[in-house]
């Protein structure tokens, strides 16, 4: 019998935080193409979220004709698709009132998504292509270069190919260690607020940034869901001084200590007309990204 080598620490865990966006399972969920790895592609793609799904979709548009043995473009997950930051992120932008003691609110046009279900809507448009080939639950673990191009190993196979995208985010540094003082996971929490059966609030129209009464960063970020509940996350305030909770930290499996309980009567404290609702935390998560060392998201 031979032995399973562990897998680097440095990838995804197998057991993260449920998110909301995730509750909906698409049927793609946990795509493999084919039964076995291709042992070539064109084109690898590292990560199954935002970046590698829409590079994926927009390559293949320009792509003339396919009549290779290999497929063009390969795509490879650690995990289910959209299952790393894209699926674990609020997606919103913009301040109006009808927040307690609000002192300044500023609006502007923006939108809400659902992303993992625009995720997978691209995927499905491309995903019966004979050009892409798709394994879900297949980390990278190395990517090795040479004269002829590069090798990227996972624990199901190799595949060769010329050209390699990092669509990996937060994980980027495990496979790219030049980057790791300049591209650095920073973890972040988010919940999904229900109201009780039987109960009312307020709905709220818009999407929020809730800043603070000192004007310090750290705020909450806020959207509202057809059906009234909520999805708010941020609160970086609470917890930016335990760098051990959140700084390079890649693992979604486990909340952060500091916020965990922070959003329990969010509503209630924070907007006009909630007080009564009975609002409560559904599900709550947590999910890292990458950002640069200048601050600014990586994605």
């Amino acid at each position: 019998m031979g032995t399973h080598q562990p897998l680097p620490s440095f990838l995804p865990v197998d057991n993260p935080t449920q998110p909301f966006w995730r509750t909906e399972p698409h049927p793609l969920d946990e795509l493999r193409s084919t039964e076995a790895l291709p042992g070539q592609s064109d084109i690898v793609i590292i990560g199954a979220g935002y970046s590698g799904v829409s590079i994926a979709y927009h390559l293949l548009k320009h792509l003339d004709g396919h009549n290779k043995p290999h497929p063009a473009i390969t795509i490879l997950e650690a995990r289910q698709i959209c299952s790393g930051a894209t699926g674990r992120n609020d997606t919103n932008s913009t301040q109006v009132s009808g927040i307690k003691g609000a002192k300044a609110c500023l609006s502007y046009t923006s939108g809400t998504l659902w992303p993992y279900k625009l995720i997978l809507g691209l995927l499905s448009k491309v995903a019966d292509s004979p050009a892409v080939n798709v394994q879900a639950f297949t980390p990278v673990t190395s990517v090795v270069s040479d004269s002829s191009g590069h090798i990227i190993h996972t624990p199901r196979g190799s595949v060769r190919t010329s050209k390699v995208v990092y669509a990996s985010n937060a994980y980027t540094s495990g496979l790219l260690p030049e980057y790791s003082a300049s591209i650095v996971p920073c973890r972040g929490i988010c919940c999904h607020i229900g109201i009780p059966e039987g109960k009312t609030a307020p709905f709220l129209p818009y999407s929020y940034g809730i800043g603070t009464k000192t004007g310090e960063s750290g705020g909450s970020y806020l959207i509202s869901r057809p059906d009234g509940s909520i999805i708010v996350g941020g609160a970086q305030r609470t917890f930016i001084d335990r760098k051990d909770q959140w700084y390079a930290v890649i693992d979604d499996s486990t909340l952060i200590e500091p916020t965990k309980d922070y959003y329990n009567d969010f509503m209630q404290r924070t907007f006009k007309g909630w007080e009564d609702s009975g609002a409560y935390v559904k599900e709550i998560w947590t999910g890292s990204e990458c950002f640069q060392a200048g601050g600014y998201p990586l994605g």
